[in-house]
């Protein structure tokens, strides 16, 4: 049927949605809540679901549903890759790629496809997250201005008929993967719009991206898909059309972190706060949304506005459109599609260090040697499409060496040894069908050391990886071994060696081994499940060990050690290439944190050996994220950095090695030192916690924005000038929340000043070369933490000829100038006098200026007010959860956001507070389950205190009316009676200790509390 109103070509978008709202049934609507649900085919609704991944390019690989046969798509690096381009022209370009790709897919599959799940924008705090491949950056405004990029070419120049609907993840504060289903990310005010906020507000209205995920974890103590700022700031604010909820989070809401007792109410709550489809199964979504409507949880209105928001986005991607023309998009790899990828993986690659040994130009095969275990090597990644090449270093350097004329072979040595596994007399074999079992013969497996405990073995004889294989599903395995009761039920997984390459969920081609490598060494699974052998010898990984089992106990045989073969290798060379790196599979990815920053032991090894021999060694580091490879930096001659991914990797890290590419990347994140920089990997406090350039004031080993070239640039010439005639920021309607800052951006949406910023940049070397110009900017002192300094504008300038002068003109809006400002609770630009700083890297060298830029004054608080517990100035020991009626709420910081802890210790501090002078207490809305003491202090001195607990705490204590015995008792019963209480505690205090007690003057105060206690607003009376 498609002579309805919805396939009518001039019809009006709100129009063709008021029909399909007024044709639907019940039952239909209830059944399109699923973001993969079908189409309605009585009114000629095609099916098109909301979802499949696009990363760094499209990922149809359809193997993973057992759909079809993969179709291979143009991958570009990892998304920390190309964001290090700094090359907005070159990633929009890459984008269009995607989307055209996305859309070549649908058209031949017609199985989701065309509303991808992409891009990843939560910003990359901390390096051990484990999926910092697939973010950005650590800095909101360069993750915006990258991202923003990449939608815009995804989606297409055409607002009303896209391409592609590009879908923000995850929103928001969601770094980290053990605990990603349960945790709380607490996040200050200051942190939310300064930081946590930017990358999905400046991807909304600057770059248009039509959808948002939400996160697994709970921000302020209310999980992700619960968060009703996806309504409030998202949509009302920032203008967003839908969206959706990350895959299972319905599911898991009540079955795992039971922040709600059943699906009904998880759908209800997570549609009520601005979700409009959910990415669970669709028969459990129909089930949940129906139950939901059943018991009165949502109405139909509800969905209408759900309903409504997918298929705005929907009719504008050409749903019911005939004319769409397919063949206009072209064909999966083109050639212009291979070209675009080699533009931006040449601008990707970064120059960390460099002696003057590189460019290599008259690199011959005799004259070096490649080492190192990922040298020929290209690793498939999760979320990566099937790529129809998949070019290694080795590839690209066998490549160039033909290319100038040479027949002779480049040398290649992995560094790997060589080893059996040997159990009593007999040996690990795999049999004809892979299957691990002991036997006389042995087989000879690489043995491939990740560091963190993680070792993979490649039976040489075969190619294919050694790997445990669950019973039953990947995932009902692992539950089903856990309630078993048979011997073969505790078998957890049999261990084959039958697959090409490590990619599975749960890493399952991974194994631990525990003892001396000179000795018995016992062998596990990746979950830490011994492996025995059953009674006709296969092996086999169990939970626990019972009749029929044996443990495994092995000693490893070296063949051939690769540490001996590479330096043998490496002393009669003049060069060194040592490559190095990571496989995207292993120790960091969905679901698995990295544990520490330091350099894969065996990797680090490997070099001191090498440089024992041989100190001419370049270093190329393929990594998608920074490791503390200090003395690798220190002894190396060279080090080059590439994230994986691209299809033409090696090559175009071969070209950067030889010269015919200049390398000019930026990092777009801090490499720290050591872990010891680190805080807690659940400490989302930026400001607070000195993370990120903007905050961390140690030495570092690279800083953000960091790279060299194979020249050198100089600056001069910098002049700054305010203007008007900027763009404001988007200007929609807004609804307002109760208890939540509202009207955060009123102010800076009205600021349309700008800074027309130009500097000379001059290429003093003998090269051509592009050169990242970064510009930054220091805030005059105040009465907060500010920023060290912070980036407001970059651009990539291409193709600088040696003794060029190059002007570059920026505008930059003054509004990047903005901070949030706990007491008037918006954005603001604070008068005074900025510096504005133009260089290569966060750390200079820097031509600067300063100019003074009228904004804001310092107001004080008003005590005669609430004030908000969470917009303090300064905290420790807090986090932040959900209080009542919309407020926040700080208590100790732990695992659980709803008991304030028995043991827990707070303290918050509020300055710049008037008091009136007829104060006599202060008043807090608070929770005590136990006793808790409560202090209050003015300008440090103690001025009032309760010891408490809500249950019997009465501001106003009522006296029994009847003094009989009988009357005395039931007194007692009446406080038992009332659930866990929050109460409005009054504390008296005496003001007349302060010295300066006048009204009229600024005053500092500070809330403790020892015990469990929260509070989520104050003032006084």
């Amino acid at each position: 049927m498609t002579d309805n109103p919805l396939w009518d070509p001039d019809l009006d978008v709100e129009k063709k949605l008021d029909y399909l709202l007024n044709e639907l049934t019940l039952d239909e609507k209830l059944h399109l809540m699923a973001a993969g649900s079908g189409g309605v085919e009585r009114l000629g609704i095609p099916e098109c679901r909301l979802g499949g991944e696009a990363a760094h390019g499209v990922e149809a690989r359809n193997d993973q549903f057992r759909i079809a046969e993969p179709d291979h798509t143009t991958s570009f690096p990892e998304p920390v890759g190309m964001s290090s381009s700094w090359d907005t022209e070159a990633i929009c370009d890459a984008g269009r790629v995607v989307g055209r790709e996305a859309r070549i897919v649908f058209e031949k599959r017609k199985w989701g496809g065309i509303s991808r799940w992409a891009p990843t924008v939560d910003l990359l705090r901390d390096p051990r997250w484990g999926r910092n491949e697939e973010a950005y950056g650590e800095d909101p405004m360069q993750t915006g201005a990258m991202a923003s990029a990449y939608i815009r070419g995804m989606q297409g120049d055409d607002r009303d008929h896209i391409v592609t609907a590009a879908t923000l993840k995850h929103f928001y504060a969601n770094n980290t993967e053990i605990g990603r289903g349960w945790k709380n990310s607490s996040i200050s005010p200051r942190n939310r719009y300064e930081l946590y906020l930017e990358p999905f507000r400046r991807c909304i209205e600057d770059g248009g991206a039509e959808g948002v995920m939400t996160a697994y974890n709970r921000i302020n103590g209310v999980q992700g898909l619960l968060n009703d700022e996806v309504r409030t700031i998202l949509k009302d604010e920032f203008g967003l059309v839908h969206a959706v909820s990350d895959g299972g989070a319905l599911e898991l809401a009540a079955s795992y972190s039971h922040v709600t007792a059943m699906d009904a109410e998880t759908a209800a709550g997570s549609i009520k706060a601005g979700v409009d489809a959910l990415s669970g199964r669709p028969d459990n979504v129909f089930k949940g949304v129906s139950e939901a409507y059943e018991l009165g949880l949502l109405t139909e209105e509800d969905l209408d506005t759900a309903i409504r928001n997918v298929y705005r986005t929907k009719i504008r991607l050409g749903l019911f459109d005939r004319r769409t023309n397919v063949a206009s998009y072209g064909e999966l790899c083109s050639s212009e599609a291979a070209e675009i990828c080699r533009r931006l993986t040449d601008s990707s690659i970064v120059l960390l260090k460099n002696d003057g040994i590189l460019p290599a130009e008259n690199m011959r095969p005799d004259s070096f040697v490649l080492i190192g275990p990922v040298g020929d090597k290209w690793y498939q990644d999760w979320y990566g499409g099937a790529s129809p090449e998949m070019i290694s270093l080795l590839d690209g350097l066998r490549s160039n060496m033909a290319k100038a004329g040479s027949n002779d072979e480049t040398r290649y040595i992995d560094g790997c040894d060589r080893i059996c596994l040997k159990c009593g007399g007999q040996y690990l074999t795999a049999g004809a069908d892979g299957r691990i079992g002991l036997s006389d013969k042995a087989d000879i497996f690489v043995l491939e050391d990740w560091g963190e405990g993680s070792y993979t073995f490649r039976n040489e004889r075969t190619g294919k990886y050694m790997i445990t294989h669950l019973e039953g599903d990947a995932i009902e395995g692992i539950a089903a071994a856990e309630e078993a009761e048979s011997v073969s039920r505790l078998i957890t997984g049999r261990v084959y060696a039958d697959t090409e390459r490590i990619f599975s969920w749960f890493d399952l081609e991974v194994f631990r081994m525990d003892g001396d490598r000179d000795g018995e060494i016992i062998m596990c699974d990746r979950f830490g499940n011994r492996l025995c052998y059953d009674k006709n010898g296969y092996i086999v990984s169990a939970k626990d060990i019972s009749e029929g089992l044996t443990p495994l106990s092995v000693t490893l045989e070296t063949i051939r050690t690769g540490i001996d073969e590479a330096v043998s290798a490496a002393a009669g060379a003049e060069t060194v290439i040592l490559a190095l790196g990571n496989h995207p599979m292993v120790n960091a990815k969905e679901e698995i944190d990295r544990s520490t920053i330091g350099f894969i032991p065996y990797q680090q090894k490997l070099f001191d050996e090498i440089y024992r021999v041989n100190r001419n060694i370049i270093v190329v580091l393929m990594s998608d994220y920074p490791y503390a490879i200090n003395e690798i930096n220190e002894k190396a001659r060279a080090v080059v950095w590439s994230a994986t991914g691209s299809r033409c990797m090696g090559q175009s890290l071969a070209d950067a090695l030889t010269g015919a590419v200049h390398p000019a990347g930026r990092l777009t994140q801090t490499w720290y030192r050591s872990d010891d920089d680190l805080p807690d990997i659940d400490d989302y406090d930026i400001i607070g916690g000195g993370r990120t350039y903007r905050y961390f004031e140690k030495e570092v080993l690279y800083p953000f924005g960091f790279g060299l070239t194979y020249t050198e640039f100089k600056y001069d010439g910098l002049s700054v000038t305010v203007d008007h005639g900027g763009i404001p920021l988007n200007t929609g309607e807004r609804k307002k929340s109760s208890g939540r800052p509202c009207r955060v951006y009123d102010q800076i949406k009205k600021d349309d000043r700008i800074l027309n910023i130009e500097v000379t940049v001059t290429n003093k070397g003998d090269m051509t070369s592009d050169e990242v110009v970064q510009i930054y900017a220091k805030a005059p002192a105040g009465r907060v933490k500010k920023p060290l300094k912070q980036l407001t504008g970059f651009r990539r300038i291409r193709d600088i000829a040696p003794g060029e002068a190059r002007i570059v003109r920026l505008k930059i809006p003054v509004r990047e100038l903005a901070f949030y400002d706990v007491i008037r609770e918006s954005l603001v630009i604070e008068d005074g006098e900025y510096v504005i700083m133009a260089g290569a890297s966060s750390a200079g060298p820097f031509v600067s200026a300063k100019i003074h830029i009228d904004g804001a004054t310092p107001v004080p608080r008003d005590l005669s007010k609430r004030i908000k517990a969470d917009h303090y100035d300064e905290e420790k020991g807090t986090m932040i959860v959900e209080g009542l009626y919309g407020f926040s709420a700080l208590m100790a910081a732990g695992s659980n956001v709803y008991d304030p802890r028995p043991d827990g210790h707070i303290s918050a501090t509020y300055a710049d507070c008037i008091i009136p002078g007829d104060t006599g207490f202060f008043r807090i809305h608070g929770c005590a389950p136990e006793s808790a003491a409560v202090s209050v202090y003015v300008d440090d001195i103690r001025v009032g205190g309760l010891t408490l607990n809500t249950r019997d705490y009465e501001k106003n204590p009522s006296e029994a009316r009847n003094h009989m015995p009988r009357a005395a008792a039931a007194e007692a019963q009446r406080r038992t009676s009332w659930p866990l209480l929050w109460a409005d505690i009054h504390i008296p205090v005496d003001m007349s200790v302060i010295p300066d007690a006048s009204p009229d003057h600024g005053h500092t105060v500070r809330i403790e509390a020892d015990g469990p206690f929260m509070y989520d607003w104050f003032c006084v009376i």
